[in-house]
């Protein structure tokens, strides 16, 4: 009879080699997943492996796992594409019609694309047929880019299949046919493309073709569309929420759309965002400041002073429809008073002043009236009252509130009282 002591043991002995044989065989299937080592492709590449080639150029590219260095990686894919590897034969193109690296060249680049898709890679295919559409390094020819088109398409490339809908909805190539331009536009959207989705928000939002008009599935594809920040996508959707068309009008949502549409560098955000900035404040004398509020939510939603103060102000006053909420007032007047801006700081020594929106603080409430009086911001008006507060928080403060309310003042003064060039 085995005694207790030795079932155990034995017990032991098999859940341990349980485990071990587990992690061997994880090892082994981590192994088939994990991307070969610079150095592997390198031994590889020196034996004129086109594949280890084209790793290794794509790494020297990109800078993953090395430093970037083009140069390299132009010879890489170069030494790969003279052994008619078609991926590597794609990224010259690529890189030739980007000017990557290369002297731009629209010609060189349509080479190294059609032997690409000689070789049936779809990508080749894709791009070879933007540039029979549009015109670029060669004659524009419709026929052309619609047959490479349906050749990418049938090998799995949705952004063919959503050009193929372009083509259809605009008449380019093929009478113009809003329906097959809807279905091409469907398949490519489930697929992932950007423009088709936000194509099929235009065809939802103004009822195209035979689709009955549905401002809901319209907002739900550019969403999605903007979550893959297409541009279109995100002025579009800046202008439902301005124009509150379907939606509960958010001019904060609506900047919030237009500052993504910014941070990628789309020009017309760009321009409208700088119009909101300066249409923000509309009047400023001795005793006034008169904001256009929608505008300044659109500028908030890039951090500008400003239109900060204006939003916070909203909330404080319960204004643009906003309910009266003094700790989104205060969330709003903080940063812009970091920033160095004296009106938000003039606010935010108020609400400390008064525990609205934050506990009562009369020392945070001196060094910010203190710091707001040396900026250059505050009118006439402003100013005066400013100074009273000051007076009269400095009344309430004891000797020892005293002493640390004047040191926060000078700490605050160093870091706040200016705003950044």
């Amino acid at each position: 009879m085995i005694s207790k002591a030795l079932k155990f043991i034995l017990l032991c002995a098999a859940s341990l080699l349980f485990l071990l044989s587990f992690g061997l065989v994880f090892i082994y299937v981590q192994s088939l997943w994990s991307p070969p080592s610079i150095n592997s492709l390198e031994q590889d590449a020196a034996q004129g492996d086109a594949e280890a080639q084209y790793q290794l150029a794509l790494r020297y590219k990109n800078g993953t796992g090395t430093p970037q260095n083009l140069p390299k990686a132009i010879e890489l894919f170069t030494k790969a594409a003279e052994q008619n590897h078609a991926k590597a034969l794609h990224s010259l193109g690529y890189l030739y019609i980007k000017g990557i690296g290369v002297t731009k060249d629209v010609n060189t680049a349509r080479t190294f694309f059609e032997k690409s898709a000689a070789l049936n890679f779809d990508e080749a295919m894709y791009n070879l047929g933007l540039m029979y559409q549009d015109g670029i390094g060669t004659q524009q020819d419709y026929q052309k880019a619609f047959s490479l088109f349906e050749q990418a398409d049938k090998l799995g490339n949705f952004k063919a299949t959503a050009a193929l809908g372009h083509m259809y909805h605009n008449g380019l190539g093929r009478e113009k046919d809003l329906i097959k331009a809807f279905s091409y536009y469907v398949q490519a959207a489930k697929d992932g493309s950007a423009s088709a989705q936000y194509a099929l928000g235009g065809y939802y939002e103004y009822g195209k073709g035979n689709i009955s008009k549905d401002l809901t599935k319209a907002r739900e594809w550019y969403e999605k569309s903007a979550s893959q920040n297409f541009p279109d996508a995100l002025l579009t959707l800046g202008a439902i929420y301005f124009d509150g068309k379907g939606v509960q009008q958010d001019y904060l949502k609506s900047g919030e759309y237009y500052a993504r549409a910014v941070a990628i560098g789309d020009t017309k955000a760009i321009d409208f965002l700088n119009k909101a900035k300066k249409s923000c404040l509309k009047e400023f004398g001795r005793n006034i400041r008169i904001y256009d509020y929608p505008m300044c939510f659109i500028a908030a939603a890039v951090r500008d002073p400003v239109a900060m103060e204006a939003v916070g102000n909203a909330y404080y006053k319960g204004s643009m429809k906003q309910d009266v909420d003094y700790e989104k007032a205060f969330s709003w007047f903080l940063p812009c008073a970091e920033y160095g801006y004296a009106p938000c700081q003039m606010q935010l020594a108020a609400l400390y002043s008064q525990g609205q929106g934050v506990e009562k603080n009369k020392v945070e409430a001196y060094a910010w009236i203190n710091t707001a009086l040396i900026g250059k911001d505050l009118n006439e008006a402003e100013r005066q009252n400013s100074a009273i507060m000051l007076n009269l928080i400095n009344q309430e403060l004891t000797d020892e509130e005293k002493i640390k309310a004047e040191k926060k003042a000078r700490e605050y003064e160093q870091l706040y009282s200016t705003l950044p060039q």
